[in-house]
């Protein structure tokens, strides 16, 4: 595929996507698979730094434990 498919031309300068993107999401629940680490992880911090209220769906609960007291202690809305 040619960058015409995105939109645009490839010498283009696009802002990297951050966290800070992400909108308010106070009100909302995500169930997030994987959330002990990697992606899963990142996306259920930045989603409870956003006031969402985050299930981790892990499979070790000692990991996701871990990752709970984590994300409570770094987001402010934790």
């Amino acid at each position: 595929m040619d960058s015409e498919h995105f939109g645009g031309r490839q010498d283009q300068h696009v802002r990297p996507w951050t966290d800070t993107d992400v909108p308010d999401q106070r009100g909302k629940t995500f169930i997030v698979t994987g959330a002990n680490s990697g992606l899963g992880f990142e996306a259920s911090r930045v989603l409870a730094g956003r006031g969402a209220r985050v299930v981790l769906a892990c499979r070790d609960l000692a990991k996701a434990e871990a990752a709970r007291r984590r994300i409570t202690r770094e987001t402010p809305a934790g």
